[in-house]
């Protein structure tokens, strides 16, 4: 009777039990969901799924690392406040106001309208990232395994 190697203990446990335990993850769009080891690191997810689209056969480029985005209260104020200064400045143009007080107007419009558009902006990144947690919640507790 040979004694198992106990040099190796990882080697052992594959031996015994060749099918581990998995759970399906939904990854990305190109891969949909699969199956991944439950006690996989989060850390180690994206060369897995290199690994996956390999297997797959599918079209496995480099991708240029994305530049950070700006938060999207950042956008919206911006691009809300832009607005509302152009067309503080169009209405006037438009009444024939003199152009000190359009001025004065358009930059006042710029700020108010800036602010609004950074609380908007927050609504919209709450509500998304409020989403997105309910949608890998939802994924995450029907791809779990029933105990």
């Amino acid at each position: 009777m040979s004694q198992p190697d106990t040099a190796h203990p990882d080697e052992n446990a594959q031996a015994s039990s060749p099918e581990q335990e998995r759970m399906e993850v939904v990854f990305d769009q190109l891969l949909g969901t699969f199956s991944v080891p439950k006690d996989m690191d989060p850390v180690m997810l994206e060369t897995w799924a290199e690994r996956e689209r390999r297997e797959r056969g599918e079209n496995v480029e480099e991708k240029p690392v994305p530049k950070q985005s700006q938060p999207l209260f950042l956008l919206f104020a911006a691009y809300i406040g832009v607005l509302g200064m152009i067309l503080t400045i169009l209405l006037g143009l438009w009444h024939g106001r003199e152009a000190p007080l359009v001025l004065d107007a358009a930059i006042r419009n710029l700020l108010l309208f800036a602010a609004i558009g950074a609380f908007a902006g927050l609504v919209a990144e709450y509500a998304i990232n409020e989403s997105v947690e309910t949608i890998v919640r939802e994924v995450v507790g029907r791809s779990a395994p029933e105990a």
